[in-house]
């Protein structure tokens, strides 16, 4: 992986083009590197905006040019460079399992999205249920009601989203609702 990102050491500035059939980027704090995935602080308006966690498969090419180190100036005169790295929970595992597992463990209800003969789908709630080669997520729909039960497998996963904005605000509103029905 570190010949894919180029020797991008932990909080280097990244920007990665992925093979997602109908185009996405992820631009953020590269937080680790790993054989399979990487995980990126995702940054938007030099702001936190959640962790993205997309395996090494899904990477067609990455950046770390005159614009991320400007973002890396960035975030130090802004005082936020180090202070980002606060989900340390999600580090040091070798494999998505491991990552989805801490995320049903600490009750952490990500979005996740996968791809299936080149089509996408996204799944946010709570991981209700954890396998060897799968995993299932009961998902409420962009209407804010609950869906159903999916089982999704962890070779289809192009990312996982934890945190970001959009998931954060959703998730709240969500378990709201169903603390009210």
């Amino acid at each position: 992986m570190k010949r894919v990102l180029g020797g991008a050491n932990d909080l280097d500035a990244v920007h990665i083009d992925t093979k997602h059939p109908r185009g996405s980027t992820v631009t953020g704090l590269l937080l680790e590197t790993s054989p399979r995935f990487v995980t990126v602080q995702q940054i938007t308006g030099f702001e936190d905006d959640g962790v993205i966690v997309l395996p090494a498969k899904w990477i067609r090419t990455t950046r770390r040019s005159k614009f991320e180190r400007c973002m890396n100036d960035v975030l130090q005169v802004l005082g936020t460079l180090h202070t980002t790295m606060y989900r340390s929970g999600l580090l040091g595992h070798s494999d998505l399992p491991g990552i989805v597992a801490h995320l049903h463990v600490s009750d952490t209800w990500p979005a996740v999205e996968v791809l299936h003969k080149n089509e996408a789908s996204v799944y946010a709630g709570p991981i209700t249920e954890l396998s060897e080669s799968t995993f299932r997520i009961y998902c409420y729909d962009a209407a804010g009601e609950w869906e159903q039960e999916y089982e999704i497998d962890y070779d289809e996963v192009f990312k996982i989203e934890i945190d970001t904005k959009y998931v954060r605000h959703f998730t709240r509103y969500m378990r709201l609702k169903a603390t009210r029905n």
